[in-house]
């Protein structure tokens, strides 16, 4: 008798001839998506640690326009000012949104309250009026410094409240 006969054929493992079954279909799909979902939550603490804070809200709207019509340095004064009390404005204008929200989801139940919904509606009010506030006084202070002619076009321009 062979050694061939005794040990028998080596063809090698017949599950490999036979190609992907689904069972290694599973096992990769179940590796990738693994590896996807650890590639997303270090990316995102990666975020939380690096990124450092979030930019605060871009110059209103109203106030582009006053920046437009302003002498340059009466304008870089202005924006100065506001880079100044970025921070504080972005936290008021986060306060209105999420008050404006709160209005929002009251009206959108259904089991509605209107004394609720009046709750709601005076604190986005009060927010808006804080908001305001603040920005008013970016107005005042930049006007302490500048020109009587920045003044003047800083007046004619759209401003906040």
């Amino acid at each position: 008798m062979s050694d061939e006969e005794i040990i028998g054929r080596n063809d090698g493992p017949r599950r490999w001839r036979r190609g992907w079954d689904w069972k290694r279909v599973v096992i990769v799909a179940s590796i990738a998506l693994n590896l996807f979902f650890i590639g997303l939550i270090i990316a995102w603490q990666g975020r939380i640690l690096f990124g450092g804070p979030p930019p605060g809200p871009p110059i209103p709207q109203m106030m582009r326009g006053a920046l437009r019509e302003l002498p340059e340095d009466d304008r870089h004064l202005l924006e100065k000012t506001f880079e100044s009390r970025r921070m504080e404005i972005a936290k008021l204008a986060e306060g209105l949104r999420s008050s404006r929200n709160a209005m929002s989801r009251a009206l959108r139940r259904n089991d509605f309250n209107p004394a609720d919904f009046d709750a709601k509606a005076t604190e986005a009010r009060q927010a808006r009026a804080r908001l305001d506030a603040a920005l008013h006084r970016v107005y005042r202070d930049a006007a302490t410094g500048m020109t009587p002619q920045g003044r003047e076009k800083l007046g004619r321009a759209r401003r906040p409240g």
